[in-house]
């Protein structure tokens, strides 16, 4: 599961980077996305746009947010398939963070920030859906809300977790996220790039969704 996240940027930044138009007024960077929060999503539809979503959609009363989506399965689980086709996304991310799993490796941090090595921006594969009717007051939050492909992990990420999120290089993007480009012929590519992760041990206090600052990803 991909459960928690940084940015590392603000929007207008990633805005720049990514050469889209910004669609928020949200000004700051985010260091521990959390489930439920709001955080920075690209689409290109009308135009690429830059603006905020919620992380996990919503389900019936009662129910979790979901928050993840397997690469191996969103082609075919009705939940994720009209999605998959036509309303992909980008979610943009300077790292991820995991715990390890019981059978992870005994060598690996407890919990682990994993970054590109050079540093890149990452943009994860993220699927989106409008669940809030534009009649609503602004102080409801976003009206999108979006998930996270995840996918088998690379041998780094295997000695912390069994999954990772499925990073889409740059030179994918605008497919990633044109409804025109059959999602299946896509995927099995993505799964098969290797992110070039590196990744360094941090506090537990990543573990509380409250804390949202530069100093959780430092390495202890």
């Amino acid at each position: 599961m991909c459960a928690r996240y940084s940015v590392g940027k603000t929007p207008a930044e990633l805005a720049a980077e990514l050469g889209a138009h910004l669609a928020t007024d949200e000004t700051r960077a985010r260091y521990n996305v959390a489930p439920s929060q709001a955080a920075p999503m690209l689409v290109a539809a009308p135009e690429r746009r830059l603006g905020v979503a919620r992380f996990g959609w919503r389900r019936e009363a009662g129910a979790g947010l979901l928050l993840n989506a397997r690469a191996e399965t969103v082609l075919v689980l009705p939940t994720f398939r009209a999605a998959i086709e036509r309303r992909r996304s980008l979610v943009p991310a300077d790292g991820f963070y995991e715990w390890k799993a019981r059978a992870a490796s005994r060598r690996a941090p407890r919990e682990a920030f994993f970054v590109h090595r050079h540093g890149a921006l990452l943009t994860l594969a993220g699927l989106f859906v409008v669940d809030r009717p534009a009649s609503e007051p602004i102080a409801s939050g976003p009206r999108a809300a979006f998930v996270i492909l995840t996918t088998a992990p690379s041998p780094l990420v295997a000695e912390i977790h069994d999954r990772m999120p499925l990073v889409v290089p740059e030179a994918l993007r605008d497919a990633w996220m044109d409804p025109r480009v059959p999602a299946g012929a896509l995927l099995p590519e993505l799964v098969q790039t290797d992110p070039a992760f590196e990744v360094r041990a941090v506090s537990p206090r990543v573990g509380s969704p409250a804390l949202d600052e530069p100093s959780l990803r430092n390495p202890l």
